[in-house]
């Protein structure tokens, strides 16, 4: 999603321009979310180039030695792979987009479809929406 480099600083969008949203599907998580009314920044929970975590435990293994740690255990991941990265470009017009997956993860090309020509949202009715896979 394009940055608003005015309330975002541009540390937060490695120079990018761009920021990374995630939205968690963890009921502590979310609550923590709700609770505090603020967005949560937060890095990955492992270091780079590492496995994602998907246990608490994880988590602590990959960073005790080197800092002080408060982890907040929500139980194991439902699934323990990548997520699925998408870069929100904005068409020539407001109701365009084009989703471009850069990172292919838990939620598929086919699921995302799915989703957005899902009766229940309308989204196609309502936007024009491109899907494009990174090849």
């Amino acid at each position: 999603m394009k940055a608003n480099l005015d309330k975002i600083p541009k540390m937060i969008t490695a120079g990018t321009g761009f920021v990374g949203l995630r939205m968690p599907n963890n009921p502590i998580a979310l609550e923590l979310m709700r609770v505090s009314g603020l967005p949560i920044a937060a890095p990955s929970a492992n270091k780079f180039g590492h496995v994602s975590p998907s246990k608490a435990e994880h988590v602590y293994n990959d960073f005790h030695k080197d800092s002080e740690v408060a982890i907040l255990d929500g139980g194991a991941c439902t699934f323990g792979i990548e997520s699925t990265v998408l870069k929100i470009e904005e068409g020539e017009d407001e109701k365009s987009f084009t989703l471009h997956i850069l990172r292919k993860g838990g939620i598929s090309e086919k699921a995302l479809y799915d989703t957005v020509s899902s009766p229940e949202y309308k989204l196609n009715e309502q936007f024009n929406i491109i899907i494009k896979s990174k090849q």
